[in-house]
């Protein structure tokens, strides 16, 4: 995270203090009023989105092998689950994609809207289909679901691929620069 905002604002790594909150966006106290960030990790990847608008980034390794049907009823609206159980021999990778779909979403929205949000109240089928307002980006990194969602169409998406402190991570950040094309990950 410190590189991303280093390479973008200008400042040493040094200059950024942040908080990682229980259950909500990370705290970046030099983080200009006007920007917002997501981060989320899991099992060696770290995805980290900032911009000038909302946006919310998840990540989940797609590999694991899970109770799908019983997560999906618990957090799947009902065209969720239909989608989910339409293809079974896909069914996995369904099961990842509405799932950090969902979560991307969820992390985009303000906090006094998130409080008020269940995950089953977020439609995969209308968000993927540009039926809100919300821009869905997914794609897989070597076995990872990555999902960006975010309020605005970005300008570029950015993906930098830098150590950490406790071996090597990859880090996904979105960054409004100007001119660049407009891209959706596959």
């Amino acid at each position: 995270m410190r590189q991303a905002l280093t390479d973008t604002f200008g400042h040493p790594k040094e200059h950024w203090s942040m908080t990682e909150g229980t259950n909500s966006r990370p705290r970046i106290d030099q983080l200009p009023p006007s920007w917002y960030c997501s981060l989320s990790h899991s099992k060696g990847l770290v995805a980290f989105s900032m911009a000038q608008f909302p946006n919310g980034i998840d990540v989940e390794l797609n590999t694991m092998e899970r109770n799908f049907s019983e997560l999906a009823e618990q957090v799947f609206c009902p065209r969720d689950i239909t989608l989910l159980e339409s293809d079974p021999a896909n069914r996995k990778t369904m099961f990842y994609r509405i799932w950090c779909a969902k979560e991307a979403w969820y992390k985009a929205l303000p906090t006094e809207v998130q409080q008020n949000t269940r995950l089953k109240a977020l439609s995969y089928i209308i968000l993927a289909n540009a039926r809100t307002p919300w821009v869905l980006y997914e794609g897989v990194h070597q076995c990872h679901q990555i999902s960006l969602v975010a309020c605005e169409r970005p300008r570029k998406i950015l993906i930098n691929r830098s150590p950490t402190g406790s071996g090597h991570s990859t880090a996904f950040y979105l960054s409004p620069a100007a001119g660049a094309s407009e891209t959706r990950l596959p």
